[in-house]
């Protein structure tokens, strides 16, 4: 029979978890609803979940939680939910920035390489789309020798999806 905890845990309990390890679970399960909000089609919550884990990585100084909540983040912003505001293509770029810088210092080179071309596609979001369309094919031939010499022809393809983006019409 199972009984029912009465009173605090015991100390040796709480000591196994510390408050910033408490703080590093409380981070990933705010990325991880907002995965599932992103899943389940709810942007804005979702935009509001990886917001507050960004934050709180960024205080915890977690380096690896602050490159995937601002890569997410990012790309929350950019989504066609809505009208999107320069301010919010903005902020998708620093996102993305921060999250290329972090992802390089890991030496992680498929995030620094999933990072560029998320900045490429804000860029295409930019007010001039003519200089936008400029960066953007700068961070993509960045981007795609990473993906190649990391294997990932996913990447790879994405990239030569978004050049064609690029392409001028007419």
């Amino acid at each position: 029979m199972v009984q029912e905890a009465r009173g605090a845990p015991p100390a040796e309990f709480i000591d196994a978890f510390p408050p910033p390890r408490a703080a590093v679970t409380l981070a990933n399960a705010l990325g991880n609803a907002g995965v599932a909000e992103y899943r389940a089609r709810c942007f804005a919550e979702a935009r509001a979940f990886h917001a507050t884990a960004l934050r709180l990585r960024r205080e915890l100084g977690e380096v690896r939680g602050i490159a995937s909540s601002a890569g997410d983040l990012a790309q929350l912003l950019l989504l066609p939910s809505g009208e999107r505001t320069a301010a919010q293509v903005r902020e998708a770029m620093q996102l993305y920035s921060e999250c290329k810088e972090v992802r390089q210092e890991l030496n992680d080179a498929g995030g620094v390489a999933g990072a560029l071309r998320g900045l490429a596609a804000a860029y295409l979001q930019t007010e001039d789309l003519s200089e936008g369309r400029g960066k953007a094919l700068a961070c993509l031939e960045e981007a795609a020798p990473i993906f190649a010499s990391v294997g990932d022809a996913l990447g790879i393809a994405e990239c030569l999806e978004t050049q064609a983006d690029c392409l001028p019409l007419g």
